[in-house]
């Protein structure tokens, strides 16, 4: 044990007799400890339900930093190998919480990896967390630690008097997080020189508390040990069985479909697919690849690849839907209960189909099965080692989609597809063909959409490549396949709060990691874009706000105000101004205020994107939510 936290529990407050061979391995082999009622305890505890407790649990500063990057308090294998053990490691898939103070040995044990490095933090819950748990569906039965043994309870119907530790099953979304305390105010300095430098993480707010690290004297009426990792390392109970859940660690389910049961099922060689509008057809043969070798996708796609990638489609979406149609009608698509896009955006209806069904949705059209394959394979192959990028891994996905086929002939638009695939290959070492003259040899929404992603380096030069006129579909799709590629955990912090949706996609991909369908996560708490926001029908004062902050902000000519002077006024100049002279007061003028909103909307659509800044400050001009 590091001497660098003396955390641990002076001897002096431990009972001679509370060693560690009394304690038998098994709880079930305890022997029964005979108690002298005491008159003051003999009086029975009002029940006390988990909720109306402060719940709070420890980890070490780089752990915390990972946490707040990926929106999420996960199981260990999720911190890949910038994880730092901490008390995720007792019981994994859960996450040890306490109603007091946390055990000096937990807060040890998160810092012994690197003593010299790590710092410990003790992580306050929300005190309306376990209240906001239940309603978003998440399970509410647990561990709790009551006596010597690990029970299981309910937190929304048992009593969590006596529970010194309850695990909750991980992953815990960061919004359920109030604060974080430290041990002094050098650490708070530490943390924010971090958080500073990572342009992922998003901040949180650290307190410098050092009573929450005072180990407070055993009560003499306690006759428990005090909890210890040995301890709360003890195999959970066998039986377990609460309703939707099926296995003891969340974060090792496969992902499930909850309506039929059945894994998600990545795209299988043997896929059939008919390239129609992407002048991709169908043929027996194609450029090989350089590997001879065949991934072959597992079973299931995990669970935290997929809430990872849907959290990066929700929050470019959320940014593009300010000045494109397609993407605001995508996210709308994914937030309403309507269907609010037309044949003309099919591929994009499928998208938004495969991600409200967890990837199973099988479009009718070949360009939407088509490019739900590609998005597919950059989720079944993220982290597969032999394919050196994800460019590869759409060559893949492409090739082996036309191998699949049985069509025996080639004709000419077979002949386009191969030509586009040694387009893309040319593309990953040197092409003399510059970008745009592909763009105009290759003129489909699907294959202009896999080009930007092959030549562009992010999303942002996508959004404000210019040198050739690329429509809104192909710009949303290449939009699509770069969120699907970064995945929320690589995401800039201005893109995961754009709009204020932090909290909630992190709300989502927890609920997606669980395995709650996506139309039963928080989706409809997203805030909705400020383009969509000016179509409604009726405006209100913050309808107009807003329109007078954009047309501020860019200077558009939008907006016009008539002034109704009295009969009698009369103008003149002065110092460059025009003035008004009438008999009376001001309330003898009328004001009226005309909104283009046609021209306001039209004007949007010119914009690559509003940034963040921008965004919120035009969202704060309107003076409450809308």
């Amino acid at each position: 044990m590091s001497n660098t936290l003396p955390l641990s529990v002076p001897e002096s407050l431990i009972p001679l007799d509370q060693t560690d061979q009394t304690l038998p391995q098994n709880p079930a082999q305890q022997e029964t400890v005979k108690q002298v009622p005491d008159k003051k305890t003999t009086a029975a505890k009002p029940p006390k339900s988990a909720a109306t407790i402060a719940w709070k649990g420890c980890t070490n500063h780089l752990n915390l930093l990972m946490m707040t990057a990926m929106g999420m308090i996960p199981a260990p294998k999720q911190f890949g190998p910038k994880y730092a053990q901490d008390s995720l490691r007792l019981q994994v898939g859960w996450w040890p919480v306490f109603p007091g103070t946390v055990p000096a040995e937990l807060l040890n044990d998160s810092i012994d990896a690197l003593p010299n490095l790590l710092k410990p933090c003790i992580l306050h819950l929300k005190p309306d967390a376990l209240t906001t748990w239940q309603q978003q569906g998440l399970p509410t039965r647990v561990p709790a630690w009551v006596g010597q043994n690990w029970q299981w309870l309910d937190i929304a119907r048992d009593d969590f008097s006596s529970v010194t530790c309850m695990l909750l099953p991980t992953p815990i979304s960061i919004h359920l997080i109030k604060n974080v305390t430290v041990s002094d105010k050098d650490i708070v300095a530490i943390f924010h020189e971090r958080l500073t430098e990572s342009n992922n993480v998003l901040p949180i707010e650290i307190l410098a508390k050092p009573a929450d690290f005072v180990i407070k004297p055993v009560p003499k009426t306690q006759k428990n040990l005090p909890l210890s990792v040995q301890l709360l390392s003890r195999p959970l109970p066998d039986k377990f069985s609460a309703p939707n859940d099926d296995s003891a660690s969340y974060d090792n389910a496969p992902y499930r479909n909850i309506e039929s049961g059945t894994n998600h099922q990545p795209a299988e060689q043997g896929t059939q697919v008919s390239f129609v509008e992407n002048s991709l057809p169908v043929v027996q043969s194609v450029l090989a690849l350089s590997t001879t070798a065949r991934p072959v996708p597992s079973n299931s796609v995990n669970p935290f690849v997929w809430a990872n990638s849907i959290g990066a489609v929700l929050a470019y979406l959320s940014q593009l839907a300010n000045t494109n149609d397609q993407a605001m009608l995508t996210l709308k698509q994914l937030t309403t209960q309507e269907k609010c896009l037309d044949d003309s955006s099919a591929v994009l209806y499928a998208v938004s189909q495969w991600i409200k069904q967890s990837g199973r949705h099988k479009p009718a059209d070949g360009t939407g099965t088509a490019f739900l394959n590609l998005l597919s394979g950059l989720i079944d192959y993220k982290d597969d080692r032999r394919f050196a990028s994800f460019k590869d891994i759409v060559l893949y996905q492409l090739q082996t989609m036309k191998e699949s086929s049985t069509q025996g002939s080639v004709d000419k638009a077979g002949e386009k597809g191969i030509d586009f695939i040694g387009d893309l290959k040319k593309l990953v070492s040197f092409s003399e063909d510059s970008v745009e003259t592909l763009l105009e040899r290759h003129a489909k929404p699907f294959t202009r959409a896999v080009l930007l992603f092959f030549v562009l380096p992010n999303v942002t030069a996508l959004w404000n490549y210019q040198k050739f006129a690329i429509g809104a579909l192909e710009r949303v799709m290449a939009t699509l396949l770069f969120a699907i590629k970064d995945g929320w955990l690589a995401l800039d912090k201005s893109f995961k709060n754009y709009a204020g949706n932090a909290d909630i996609i992190a709300d989502i991909m927890t609920q997606l990691v669980h395995g709650l369908p996506f139309e039963e996560t928080a989706i409809r708490q997203l805030s909705r874009p400020l383009r969509q926001i000016l179509l409604d029908e009726t405006w209100t004062k913050s309808h107009e706000n807003l329109a007078n902050a954009l047309n501020k902000q860019f200077d558009w000519a939008c907006v016009n105000t008539e002034l109704v002077l009295p009969s009698d006024a009369s103008l003149y100049a002065k110092n460059s101004q025009m003035l008004a002279r009438f008999s009376g007061s001001m309330e003898h003028i009328k004001i009226k205020t005309h909104y283009d909103k046609a021209q306001l909307l039209d004007n949007l659509l010119e914009l690559p994107t509003l940034s963040f800044q921008d965004e919120k400050t035009l969202r704060g001009s309107m003076g409450k939510k809308t």
